[in-house]
């Protein structure tokens, strides 16, 4: 079945265009609510409109007032392009809302860079394919791995801990937000210890230099990825802080699959998901 995503998108736009929202709510779960950071955090910095990001479990069983009445689809899978695919068409959405109630020419600027997303992901993944098979063959033995990040990012700490290392890898983690990592989480903080910490280029990197400036004092086992360093030829300088948490995403599967070839269990394997009633 061939889908319109264009056509998806050209209604639920128009519609969001006459309601004129007071606030937004981001439903989802797991991987797809980990993703839903960087649209809130594009809402907060754009508009004035009040933006929530919520379990889409809890969200049922808080019995909500009001449902949905548009569906937007997104392709999925190795073979899917990014433009159609969840980031794509995510992007595609909110800078199509955001054009649709204020006009502004960052906004056809970012629809328009978009459309170069697979590019994008596939420069960025083969840049950091050797970093990322040192980090698989340096922690293919570790039984816990923290991530950390901020901003617009920070959902993809939280997907990578808690969709690739906990459920895909079995590895222990937790996602810390580079702002909370001095109210608490830095107490564990040792020479042992080892935490992924990825650096926006958006507004909160203070946030993230602040926590690693303190974590490699202690802690011999810290690695960065930094958005500055990504491939960002196609992008408008003033979206880096809207669009780095996509690339992040590509990047980190990477990660991901060379952890899983070194410690010889592949991202496809579970105990539970898939095998039984839960």
């Amino acid at each position: 079945m061939t889908i319109d995503h264009a056509e998806l998108l050209t209604k639920a736009i128009e519609a969001v265009r006459r309601r004129n929202p007071k606030n937004i709510y981001f439903v989802a779960c797991g991987g797809s609510l980990a993703y839903m950071y960087n649209q809130q955090y594009l809402i907060d910095r754009e508009t004035a409109i009040p933006s929530f990001v919520l379990s889409s479990n809890e969200f049922i069983h808080r019995e909500p007032k009001g449902l949905a009445e548009y569906n937007l689809h997104y392709d999925w899978g190795p073979d899917a392009d990014a433009y159609d695919h969840r980031a794509g068409m995510a992007l595609r959405f909110m800078f199509g809302i955001l054009d649709a109630i204020q006009p502004k020419p960052l906004y056809k600027t970012a629809l328009e860079n978009i459309k170069g997303l697979q590019g994008i992901f596939a420069r960025n993944k083969a840049k950091f394919a050797a970093a990322a098979d040192s980090f698989g063959s340096s922690h293919k033995r570790e039984p816990i791995v923290y991530t950390m990040a901020s901003g617009p990012v920070y959902g993809e700490a939280y997907s990578f801990a808690i969709c690739l290392l906990q459920e895909m890898q079995w590895v222990h983690s937790a996602a810390i937000h580079s702002g909370e990592y001095f109210h608490g989480p830095f107490e564990i903080t040792d020479y042992d210890v080892p935490f992924l910490l990825m650096k926006t280029a958006g507004e909160t990197r203070p946030l993230d230099e602040r926590a690693l400036a303190f974590a490699v004092k202690f802690s011999k086992k810290v690695t960065v990825l930094d958005a500055e360093g990504f491939d960002w030829t196609g992008i408008d300088a003033g979206l880096k802080s809207y669009l780095s948490a996509p690339i992040f995403g590509a990047v980190l599967r990477v990660y991901a699959e060379r952890l899983a070839e070194h410690r010889g269990h592949p991202l496809s394997v579970r105990r539970y998901m898939w095998k039984m009633e839960y």
